[in-house]
């Protein structure tokens, strides 16, 4: 039975590859303390050997190189996450116009419906694609449902008119203070915090 014993040669690779400079992951950053380099054996009983026909035990001497990254997560906040919260407030902005300007409110907030979804184009490929929705998937998910309330509120109080504008801005005053609740509380469960 023979062992593999790493040489010094991966570790160095290893510790020239931690150094912020040479690190070729520019979107994830190295952990220094969590990564390792193991050696160890395998054995099979019951391996099939096609050259000798027959069952024979197998040794293999493995090598692992165990690599921990965690995301580097500024990228995202600063270039995706505080902009689509910006067009959102925009959006809502809308909802402290005075209710009788619901031509100026309606225009506001289509206006930032589609500032977020030409913005969304812009992102896309920083994102991965992937068959499940990532927190940040969610996150922008949520933006798109929560940027659509005002455009609804806005054309709900264009069809009431002048004639109830005192239910509009009962209405108005309610969604202004617990949409924007909603919106901070479901941001915290999405991301955990």
């Amino acid at each position: 039975v023979t062992f593999i014993t790493p040489e010094v040669g991966p570790f160095i690779d290893l510790e020239f590859f931690m150094i912020k400079d040479n690190n070729y992951l520019k979107e994830w950053t190295v952990i220094k303390e969590e990564t390792t380099i193991k050696s160890s054996i395998n054995i099979e009983d019951n391996f099939y050997d096609k050259w000798l026909s027959q069952t024979i035990s197998h040794h293999e001497n493995v090598l692992n190189i165990e690599i921990t990254i965690e995301r580097n997560w500024a990228h995202y906040f600063f270039k995706i996450m505080l902009p689509v919260f910006l067009i959102l407030c925009v959006a809502w902005y809308v909802l402290w116009i005075p209710t009788k300007k619901y031509e100026t409110r309606l225009n506001t907030s289509i206006i930032a419906l589609l500032a977020l979804i030409a913005y969304n184009f812009v992102f896309q490929d920083d994102l991965p694609k992937l068959n499940y929705l990532t927190d940040l998937d969610w996150y922008i998910l949520l933006s798109y449902v929560f940027c659509c309330i005002p455009v609804f509120i806005s054309i709900g109080s264009s069809q009431l008119g002048t004639k109830n504008q005192k239910v509009i801005s009962k209405i108005n005053k309610y969604i202004r203070k617990w949409g924007v609740l909603a919106y901070i509380v479901i941001t915290f469960a999405i991301f955990k915090l």
